[in-house]
């Protein structure tokens, strides 16, 4: 399932190992193994690329990396001593869920100027998200490359009661 814009954003990015040599093959296991600890579904895989689905928001906390982010796909190509690595990641749900608050945030202003209400909070939920995505993700691509330890999920705040 390909997606275009505004749905899927795609960007490249590249990585020095930090620690020996690293074959596509083995960049690609720790990438999806690394979306699968943040609750990600690995649908097809080849040698060298993968696509996944995550189910958004429902079944993990706002505050995770995979929160806003629908799918995608990763690619890893070696290049000398450096990983390049390209993902498209689609942000469907957080869209269809922006344009709903933005409709619903444009029927209660309608004394006022429904229009921009409506554009102000559709962009603020969908592009606030793409763009935290935009931050966040490619760290993670990073931090799984270098061979770095998940993220401590002991501090997350925990349900009292």
């Amino acid at each position: 399932m390909d997606a275009l814009f505004p749905f899927a954003w795609t960007w490249t990015t590249t990585t020095i190992p930090t620690s020996g040599s690293l074959s596509a093959g083995r960049a690609i296991d720790a990438l999806a193994e690394g979306l699968r600890r943040e609750g990600a579904k690995i649908v097809v895989s080849q040698a060298e690329a993968f696509e996944f689905e995550c189910s958004g928001i429902s079944g993990m906390s706002r505050m995770a990396l995979l929160a806003p982010i629908s799918g995608g796909a990763i690619s890893v190509q070696i290049r000398g001593a450096q990983i390049e690595t390209t993902y498209r990641l689609r942000f469907v749900l957080v869209f269809w869920f922006s344009l709903a608050v933005g409709t619903v945030f444009a029927l209660t202003a309608l004394r006022n100027d429904p229009l921009a209400t409506g554009a102000l909070a559709f962009a603020w939920l969908y592009f606030g998200n793409v763009a935290i995505s935009l931050f966040r993700f490619p760290r993670f691509v990073h931090r799984v490359l270098a061979g770095s330890p998940p993220p401590n999920k002991s501090l997350e705040r925990t349900r009292e009661g």
